[in-house]
């Protein structure tokens, strides 16, 4: 049964990994077969056999290859020579070959494609965005101008980059039914065509643009809403910020979709000016700090713990990879920082698979979680580098609406853990309560303090002092969650002095306390020492001894309890044991703590307990 879980969660996983940039490729390879289109070929699309006036043909895009005229404008300056060259659209003309010369980003450019066999009288209209918006261009049919946006000119100072398409009228397929299109493109640094030149006709209903063009709003508005009540829940869950970083991750999500390029389309259908290499930039930033937290966060759970070197060196690997992006930026070889950065990841998505193998709690949900992300760049990379024909716009909604969903999962789960972590910590507390009270050892202590006085009658009352002290310890508890590590180890000293006092061997408390500046649940290390009373004998050595150590390493925080008595196989704890169980799960509740355990038959036993010194200062406001 965990084996098929197992193989389930890793197909899952791959359809999630997968889905988002196949489903790209699918539509840019069989776009004209989906859409029910000719390609261009050459600078030629012959619409004989496709009925143009189908309502599924009104929006047709005019990808292809295309006639190129590098820094010519052959319309408005006349120019009836020959072409530079055939080159693809959506793509760049940087790195272009003509006449000997290797094109670089900046120039302007002419395009020219025919369209044959259109149906005479069909009206038609130009659809097109350059560069995500970064350009001024004009678009004619047969010579005349039918679209436009910003102002074109062959001088970069001179240009103003325009928004949306700008047009009069339809234009009215003549009667021999071909069209030339030419777009003349405006002095530009981004080097050329990076969207899709189509057509509409007058039939087009403009219905699914509309929805396109408000869903991004829909989405903004939705990750805002969900981040809101995350800020709420965390305020009302004052520990939760703490150690909950999942939080981190809604915002970033939120910061990564102000920037992605269905921000740049919305903003500019509001005819807002925006730059398209400055969202580019800092979306790649929101994405490098969104794995990061992703990264950090599965490291802190202790689902990764074993890359513990690599995660140090991970934390600083975005500064140079952002720079490298940065400097890449608008040329044709930005696919490489993304490259480099899915690689420097990849560590942290194997440890998860390994997580998912192994069993471990919630390994499964941030390998999904992980492949989504990770689906979400290889999509945003194929964009940039022109891998695939569509831009990525209305699918960085899709993937953050996924994602929102999912980190709300994972958010209120561990909401539900927490609240749930408090009601057994409570019954933990009751339980403690009434297994230190019971009456066989109040009526042992008190025998043992009556035979004490008939002996010594001040170390009747000494016993009698700790014991009153021990009691109202015990009591205390239900009303306490956190107490001084000080107070604690004085419950131990008197804990420890009551045994001794009815034990026919006593033993010896050895304590090594360097750095006792903390806290720690309330009775949670007296039941260590009553276990190294009962099961280890130490008592019945000659040199029997509990030892109890505390000191501070850097930021973080050892408790030791250790014996030298008979000792123990852990791997023999029987699965019905809860003392180890609960003393694990209350020290990883209350201080976030690792609780390992060491023992060797007739050698003694040592439990250690490491937790980071700033987490417990956050307790002390509980």
């Amino acid at each position: 049964m965990k084996r098929l879980k197992t193989i389930s969660i890793f197909i899952f996983s791959f359809f999630c990994l997968c889905l988002g940039f196949s489903l790209a490729l699918i539509i840019s390879i069989y776009n004209h077969e989906l859409y029910h289109y000719p390609p261009n070929v050459y600078g030629l699309i012959d619409f004989e056999g496709c009925d143009i006036n189908k309502e599924r043909s009104h929006s047709m895009n005019m990808t292809g290859q295309w006639e190129f005229y590098y820094n010519r404008w052959i319309i408005t300056d006349e120019d009836e020579g020959q072409m530079d060259a055939y080159i693809q659209i959506p793509g760049k003309w940087t790195g272009l070959k003509v006449n000997g010369k290797t094109l670089g980003r900046e120039g302007y450019a002419s395009y020219k494609t025919t369209l044959i066999n259109i149906p005479k009288g069909t009206r038609l209209m130009p659809t097109y965005q350059s560069g995500g918006g970064d350009s001024a261009y004009r678009v004619y049919y047969n010579k005349t101008l039918v679209g436009y946006t910003g102002t074109a000119s062959k001088e970069l100072k001179e240009t103003k980059n325009g928004y949306k398409m700008d047009f009069d009228f339809f234009y009215e397929v003549p009667d021999d039914g071909i069209v030339e299109v030419v777009i003349e493109v405006g002095m530009n640094r981004h080097g050329g065509i990076t969207q899709m030149p189509g057509v509409i006709t007058d039939g087009y209903s403009g219905y699914f643009q509309v929805f396109v063009s408000f869903f991004p709003s829909f989405v903004l508005g939705l990750i805002f809403f969900s981040a809101l009540i995350g800020v709420c829940i965390n305020y009302s869950y004052r520990t939760l910020g703490d150690r909950f970083s999942i939080f981190g991750m809604m915002i970033l999500l939120l910061i990564h979709y102000l920037f992605s390029i269905d921000m740049i389309n919305l903003l500019r259908n509001l005819n807002i000016r925006t730059n398209l290499y400055v969202f580019q930039s800092l979306s790649f930033l929101s994405y490098i700090l969104l794995l990061r937290q992703l990264a950090g966060y599965v490291f802190r759970i202790k689902e990764i713990e074993h890359l513990k070197l690599y995660h140090k060196i991970y934390s600083f690997i975005g500064i140079p990879i952002f720079i490298l992006d940065f400097c890449l930026i608008g040329t044709n070889f930005q696919w490489i920082s993304w490259v480099i950065l899915f690689l420097c990841t990849l560590p942290y998505y194997i440890g998860l698979a390994a997580g998912v193998v192994h069993n471990r709690k919630q390994s499964p949900y941030f390998f999904i979680l992980f492949s989504v992300i990770l689906d979400m760049g290889i999509v945003e990379m194929m964009d940039i580098s022109e891998m695939i024909l569509y831009s990525s716009y209305g699918y960085e909604a899709v993937f953050c609406t996924i994602l929102m969903s999912i980190v709300f999962f994972l958010y209120f789960s561990r909401i539900k853990d927490l609240n749930k972590g408090e009601v057994e910590h409570i019954l933990f507390k009751q339980e403690i309560l009434r297994e230190q009270i019971k009456p066989h050892f109040i009526f042992n202590s008190l025998n043992a303090i009556k035979n004490l006085y008939h002996k010594n009658i001040s170390d009747g009352d000494e016993a009698m002092i700790r014991f009153s002290k021990h009691l109202r310890t015990n009591v205390d508890a239900l009303d306490h969650d956190m107490i001084s590590f000080e107070d604690e180890l004085v419950n131990i000293i008197n804990y420890v002095e009551l045994e001794n006092v009815r034990l026919d061997k006593p033993f010896t408390l050895l304590l090594d306390i360097q750095f006792q500046e903390f806290l720690v649940p309330v009775l949670s290390l007296q039941p260590l020492v009553e276990n190294a009373i009962k099961y280890s004998r130490v008592n019945e050595k000659e040199d029997g001894y509990i030892q109890v150590i505390a000191y501070k390493k850097e930021n973080l925080i050892y408790i030791i309890v250790a014996d030298n008595g008979v000792g123990f196989d852990p791997t023999e704890i029987p699965t019905t044991s809860k003392g180890i169980s609960n003393l694990k799960e209350r020290f990883s509740l209350m201080l976030d703590a690792n609780v390992s355990i060491e023992s060797k038959s007739l050698e003694g036993t040592k439990i250690t307990i490491v937790f980071k010194e700033n987490f417990n200062e956050n307790n002390r406001s509980r």
